[in-house]
């Protein structure tokens, strides 16, 4: 599906007043990620605090709403963002880690690497730091890099429990551990406090697939490729694999 079939669903849902505030608000958070795919951060941080605006608990589009103002206004003070955006102070990290993200979804791990240890200078407690780093350390391999991918995914699940992100990676990383069943009861709490979350849905076909159930595996892997445009569906893979 292209993009611009993927905005106009999204945006019939968000319109959509009968249906429950949280779809509507994972509508809005999904129309963010799409304009952001398509390069239209202001439309897309508007979709952001929209979400935040119906569910002020969503922490991936309080962070995404946060990375992309401290884009637009790097010098702008904390008042200003907290009258964006509820009660969120900024990240001076944002820029960091903004180039961290493109850096691991084209591969380039030491580049990634280099914003990563930048970003976590700046703002030793930002859990998108820590869920990167621990991307970063699974993709390494090896005994040691997931031991410390371990250590970093559950230190951002301290600092953001609501981290749907965070949760599955975490299950993705304690599948390459070995500890399936850890990992089943993490991606299943991701499931059910987003179901529409395409991360939480790969990562449970993931584990789904380990664990020897293809079937329902396969049930994720559909939902995820009916809802993403290829582009995403794409990034979404190598990220997460």
């Amino acid at each position: 599906r292209d993009l611009s079939s993927s905005q106009k669903k999204l945006e019939e849902i968000a319109a959509d007043r009968s249906l429950p505030a949280v779809e509507r608000a994972l509508a809005h958070y999904y129309l963010g990620n799409l304009l952001e795919e398509m390069g239209q951060k202001a439309a897309a941080l508007q979709r952001y605090v929209m979400t935040v605006g119906i569910n002020p608990k969503q922490a991936e589009a309080i962070a995404a709403a946060r990375r992309i103002f401290r884009g637009r206004f790097p010098k702008a003070d904390d008042e200003l963002w907290l009258q964006t955006l509820i009660h969120n102070p900024g990240s001076k990290s944002s820029d960091n880690l903004a180039r961290a993200e493109a850096a691991l979804k084209s591969k380039s791990r030491a580049d990634a690497q280099v914003f990563v240890d930048k970003a976590k200078k700046e703002d030793p407690n930002s859990f998108e730091v820590h869920i990167i780093q621990g991307v970063l350390y699974r993709e390494a391999g090896g005994p040691e890099n997931l031991g410390n991918s371990e250590k970093s995914l559950r230190k951002a699940i301290d600092l953001a429990p609501l981290s749907i992100r965070a949760l599955a990676e975490l299950s993705l990383t304690l599948l390459k551990l070995n500890k399936k069943k850890e990992a089943s009861e993490l991606v299943e709490k991701a499931v059910t406090m987003d179901p529409s979350s395409i991360k939480a849905r790969f990562a449970r076909g993931e584990v789904r697939l380990e664990r020897g159930v293809p079937a329902q595996a396969q049930d994720d892997y559909e939902v995820v490729v009916e809802f993403l445009p290829t582009s995403v569906l794409i990034y979404c893979m190598q990220v997460m694999s």
